[in-house]
């Protein structure tokens, strides 16, 4: 790739953005449609699968190497969309969580960072059917929370409205409508806990 200060800057700039943007554009392509686990390796297989997982194996080590030194603000700002749409489009593969970890970690930025980050997230949450990213986002943003001592941007809080768990306030809705009726049911004077009731 052209890197180096030896390169004009403008040709640097410009063929790493493309680079970069190229590499995700593959990685979106090749990226298998499940994790890639490595106590599968060990099982008996046929030679296709075989070769597809030697394929598999290589995906996690390739990386692009920018040189710091020729590292600018718009080629920051390309490699973290780039790393929100490999998020959003790959969120099964083995290195969401790593993502997640960054962008939550990005957050605490002053720059524009936090709107791109907070999107990113936003987006990923309403797309999580199994609530596994969810679930690891929210012990992501609930660390940086007591890291910072809550003092982080509001998107990043807002990123929880967006999460798919309206289906479990119904359970615990129907379960509480149970709960208060099995109460009555032993004659339990139940009208302190009324106020509990209400918040569901």
């Amino acid at each position: 790739m052209c890197k180096g200060e030896e390169v004009h800057s403008l040709v640097r700039e410009s063929v790493q953005k493309l680079a970069t943007a190229s590499v995700v554009e593959i990685f979106v392509d090749i990226i298998p449609g499940y994790a890639i686990r490595e106590d599968e390796r060990s099982q008996k297989m046929k030679k296709e699968t075989k070769k597809l997982q030697e394929f598999e194996k290589l995906l996690p080590k390739t990386n692009v190497t920018l040189e710091e030194n020729t590292f600018t603000y718009t080629l920051a700002m390309l490699s973290l969309r780039s790393l929100s749409k490999l998020l959003i489009s790959s969120s099964h593969f083995n290195f969401s969580t790593n993502i997640i970890s960054l962008l939550v970690r990005l957050t605490t930025s002053k720059y524009e960072t936090v709107k791109e980050c907070c999107e990113a997230l936003s987006e990923l949450f309403a797309a999580d059917v199994s609530l596994r990213n969810s679930a690891y986002g929210a012990r992501a943003i609930a660390a940086i929370v007591n890291e910072k001592k809550c003092d982080i941007s509001p998107k990043l809080l807002s990123t929880f409205l967006r999460m798919n768990i309206k289906v479990s306030i119904l359970y615990i809705r129907r379960f509480t409508e149970f709960f208060f009726q099995f109460l009555s049911f032993f004659s339990f004077d139940y009208r302190k806990l009324q106020s509990f009731h209400r918040l569901f």
